[in-house]
């Protein structure tokens, strides 16, 4: 199965990396969405092309895979038509997926196929594809100048580093919150809830704040399957790590704060302060468009 290049976020700086030939477009791709007139007016600028690194190798075209509203996409089609415009022996084929949940069924039966595109996003998650990505370590200060300060934040980096090798160029981080509907909640007749919240301290405010909320309308978001973050929050606070550097990325996760943690979200499903399993399933949390607190259908919830 061919090497595939993975971005966290969409970086138009890889792209003169690998001169792969590209297979046809899966049937499941979304098209892209169509550019603006301000879009295709900026696509018609010329790219001033000072400083970029040079292109040495053969013609190449390259499909680019990501997940995301059509804001996005329309974004990330301009980000390529700039590279392209650049790198005229390159062509890039946008890949947009849809929300994450599609992404990744639609990258992984890709993969098992041999029939993925070369340029990837994907998020804290890479290591479970680390068998398909190539390193990205010797073309830093070539083609991908990102190696000093100057150019690029190095603490950004070491997110997307394992065992000593860059696999992800990262344009992008950003805090977890628990962001809350401070209109809803004052709305109610309710305080908007405290900074600094112990697990009890939260469920206690839920419960308050369930008594004044209307019919339909929940304390939290369902966030329990939030692996990557809450889960891995929860776990670090339980003192047994879900992720961590050892022996190459060793888990420290136990059966017992599983237990724990399904517990608490069935606990909190029971007593009606988290959304019920079908309003659950209609609001997958992978956007603003799929959104329960933007929806006004819970008050609080992991952003």
């Amino acid at each position: 199965m061919k090497k595939t290049m993975q971005l966290m976020l969409a970086a138009c700086a890889v792209l003169s990396l690998w001169g792969c030939s590209s297979k046809a477009v899966s049937e499941t791709t979304k098209a892209p969405a169509a550019a603006s007139e301000e879009s295709q007016k900026e696509s018609n600028e010329p790219v001033d092309t000072k400083g970029l690194p040079p292109y040495t190798g053969e013609s190449a075209v390259l499909r680019f895979g990501w997940w995301g509203n059509d804001e996005r996409a329309s974004l990330t089609n301009q980000v390529i038509e700039r590279f392209m415009k650049a790198y005229p022996n390159i062509k890039i084929t946008g890949e947009p997926n849809g929300g994450t949940a599609d992404h990744f069924q639609i990258i992984d039966t890709q993969l098992q196929g041999n029939n993925a595109p070369d340029l990837i996003q994907l998020g804290g998650n890479y290591p479970d594809y680390i068998q398909y990505l190539t390193p990205l370590n010797d073309f830093l200060g070539k083609q991908l100048l990102i190696d000093t300060a100057g150019q690029f934040d190095q603490v950004a980096l070491e997110a997307a580093t394992l065992d000593g090798n860059l696999y992800a160029v990262s344009l992008g981080t950003n805090t977890l919150v628990l962001a809350y509907n401070k209109t809803l909640i004052e709305s109610v007749g309710a305080s908007v809830p405290d900074y600094n919240l112990t697990w009890d301290e939260l469920i206690a405010y839920g419960k308050d704040l369930k008594t004044k909320l209307p019919d339909g309308v929940f304390p939290f978001v369902d966030n329990s399957t939030n692996q990557a973050n809450y889960l891995s929050y929860y776990c670090q606070q339980e003192g047994t790590p879900l992720w961590t550097a050892d022996e190459g990325g060793k888990s420290y996760l136990t059966p017992e704060t599983s237990k724990k943690w399904i517990q608490l979200w069935a606990d909190l499903r029971a007593e009606g302060l988290i959304p019920d399993a079908d309003t659950t399933a209609t609001y997958a949390e992978t956007g603003a468009d799929s959104s329960a607190l933007v929806a006004g259908k819970a008050a609080i919830g992991m952003i």
